[in-house]
């Protein structure tokens, strides 16, 4: 694999322009989204618990770490891949609180990251702002139903993210390896010394404009 970032595609330019349409992002459709509905279970509380221990306040990196501390937390809760993905859901209840995109994107991550399973779903399209940092330090399997917002796959180690909507700026921000689909738009992508290897696809169904 080349030491710099590839982007796949067929018969299209070679770079994504910062000035996609991503710069209006807003939820997926521009009538009221009806927020999915999950049934609270005993497992969703006691991570909602460790959810509302973990803060950030001093920058992504101090936020990782942060989140990091609540991971022994997470552990002992025994969660699956249908927890995690139940539990994307049940966030939209947490959308007023601080710096929400950034935190929602982390903890996320963490719960991917520390699951028993290798492959998960996260939704999105019901956020009223998307989610950032989805995938920071990833080495499994994603699949968010909805967009992202910025840093898609930020340190990103292995594993492949697959978004079935737009993405935000900064896609792959010191990605280690991986692979990283995005169906929609692309706000930006994060060509950085620190960036070793790894790929991003647009998918070419949705190009040109779209």
């Amino acid at each position: 694999m080349d030491a710099a970032l590839q982007i796949l595609r067929k018969n299209i330019p070679s770079t994504v322009a910062a000035s996609s349409k991503f710069g209006g992002f807003k939820p997926e459709t521009d009538h009221p989204i009806r927020n999915p509905e999950v049934a609270s279970r005993p497992v969703l509380e006691e991570i909602k618990a460790v959810w509302s221990r973990c803060h950030i306040d001093n920058g992504v990196l101090a936020a990782v770490n942060g989140c990091r501390e609540m991971r022994a937390g997470l552990r002992r809760i025994g969660y699956s891949a249908k927890d995690v993905e139940d539990f994307s859901v049940m966030l939209a209840e947490f959308q007023g609180e601080r710096r929400f995109s950034e935190k929602a994107g982390i903890f996320l991550s963490l719960l991917v990251s520390d699951g028993r399973d290798a492959d998960y779903i996260i939704h999105t399209a019901h956020f009223a702002v998307p989610i950032s940092q989805i995938g920071t330090q990833n080495t499994k399997n994603i699949t968010v139903k909805g967009s992202a917002g910025d840093s898609l796959g930020f340190l990103m180690k292995r594993g492949l993210i697959s978004v079935q909507g737009d993405a935000g700026r900064d896609v792959g921000l010191m990605m280690e390896d991986g692979e990283i689909r995005v169906e929609g738009a692309i706000g930006s992508i994060a060509f950085t010394a620190n960036m070793l290897s790894g790929r991003i696809v647009r998918m070419e169904e949705q190009m040109d404009g779209k």
